[in-house]
């Protein structure tokens, strides 16, 4: 119940035409199940068929001129009383977890001669499966993604050598003789594509096109063991992947051809694992660690075609993790006391400079209080007397000499250069004065 399921069933027009032909079933109100309506019950000319000149003769040119009670049996009678039942008693193909929405058949001939339906399937989520008929099995070659994002399939046509494909918003071609994608010459003989055929001349898997030089096919029994030389063992490469406790992983398995059987080799702890069509789905758990692989056997031959290994993310199991978190958790705390202290020694040192400052603004209200009991001398040495000099105030004027008999107590520098002369408090007089 709810669940999508699609049947693929090819039908004989024969079939088709005889049932057609037969008898009517009249639909009984209070009963389910109908009686067939007998022949003389049956209007002329009969309802369903087409105005062939044998019914243009009793003067019906179309169906518009058809008496009322022709057309009020066709209301009243909308089945008949035999299904049409498929070719050989059965549908080729059923799907639980696909709803085909378009089909499209075509006939292609092998490189015998012989020739094959080719089938192509469009699904509600924009993808395109190719399948071929060989007897009375329809199996599935190819599976194609074909828009960006998901959406129904609503038109396909045939053209030549391409496939024309359109859902609601965009249009695409699919080449309809990719042979290409099979690799070497038992995967394009295990293929069955009629369409392909393994060429020893070019080393490739080509499509034929009725050519038949140095080309092998066998569609029916895919007999590789005769056909192509022996190839060397192919180890495939095997895939590392990180995961996390109860994640959910798709180990992805494709094999190149549809007719293959595949088996999956896991770790024995293994426990939640679930097979499915594109690979294998497993929960993991620490005993789901380990070493994977994908087993594929056709025609006799078997190979590993996939192999993966699950490891711990970033190498760390979850008996590690608890330290992880604990030693991170460790870091930033020791992180916030190591800029707490940072944060407290630059505060004591800016307090430090504030009180040399206030240091010195003391001292300097002090000295200019009271005069010095002493000489106090000049910063550094005071230039040789220049052209400048001479403009420099009386006081200045001779090496050594005073300031009105004393020494000038609160020079710092002498200026060279127009300026300031700059006292521990404040400027006294500019450089191009010449009294003060």
């Amino acid at each position: 119940e709810g669940a999508a399921i699609s049947a693929v069933c090819a039908f004989r027009p024969q079939d088709i035409r005889t049932v057609l032909n037969g008898p009517f079933r009249e639909l009984k109100h209070d009963c389910n199940r109908g009686q067939p309506v007998m022949d003389n019950d049956v209007p002329q000319p009969r309802p369903g068929e087409c105005i062939a000149n044998n019914i243009k003769l009793q003067q019906f040119g179309s169906s518009l001129s058809l008496p009322d009670r022709v057309l009020t049996f066709i209301r009243d009678h909308p089945l008949m009383d035999r299904p049409v039942l498929p070719a050989d008693g059965h549908s080729l193909l059923v799907t639980t977890d696909t709803v085909y929405l378009r089909v499209v058949a075509h006939r292609v001939a092998s490189l015998s001669g012989k020739e094959y339906d080719v089938l192509y399937l469009g699904t509600e989520d924009g993808h395109l499966h190719r399948a071929v008929r060989i007897g009375a099995k329809l199996s599935v070659l190819e599976d194609l993604a074909l828009f960006p994002e998901p959406q129904p399939v609503e038109n396909m046509k045939l053209y030549q050598s391409w496939l024309l494909v359109g859902s609601h918003t965009e249009v695409t071609q699919v080449n309809t003789t990719n042979c290409g994608r099979l690799q070497s010459c038992s995967e394009c003989i295990l293929a069955q594509d009629p369409v392909c055929a393994w060429s020893f001349q070019l080393d490739a898997c080509v499509a034929h096109a009725d050519e038949h030089g140095g080309l092998v096919q066998d569609i029916e029994s895919a007999d590789v063991s005769s056909l192509c030389p022996k190839e060397p063992g192919e180890h495939p490469v095997v895939f590392e992947v990180p995961v996390a406790t109860a994640a959910h992983v798709v180990l992805p398995c494709s094999p190149s051809s549809a007719w293959a059987s595949c088996v999956w080799h896991q770790p024995s702890g293994v426990t939640a694992f679930t097979p499915r069509r594109d690979g294998l789905e497993v929960v993991v758990t620490p005993g789901a660690m380990g070493a994977y692989a994908c087993e594929c056997q056709e025609g006799g031959a078997a190979r590993v075609v996939a192999a993966y290994s699950l490891v711990w993310g970033s190498h760390q199991g979850p008996s590690s993790r608890a330290h992880t978190v604990a030693a991170g958790l460790a870091g930033f705390f020791l992180g916030v006391l190591a800029a707490s202290l940072t944060l407290l020694l630059i505060g004591r040192r800016q307090q430090l400079r504030r009180q040399r400052e206030l240091l010195a603004r003391n001292k300097v209200g002090l000295d200019l209080g009271a005069p010095p009991s002493g000489t106090t001398s000049y910063s550094q040495d005071p230039p040789s007397p220049s052209p400048e000099d001479e403009r420099l105030p009386l006081a200045l004027g001779k090496r050594g000499s005073g300031f009105g008999g004393f020494p000038p107590p609160f020079l710092l520098d002498p200026c060279p250069s127009p300026a300031h002369i700059r006292l521990t408090g404040a400027p006294l007089a500019t450089c191009d004065e010449t009294s003060i």
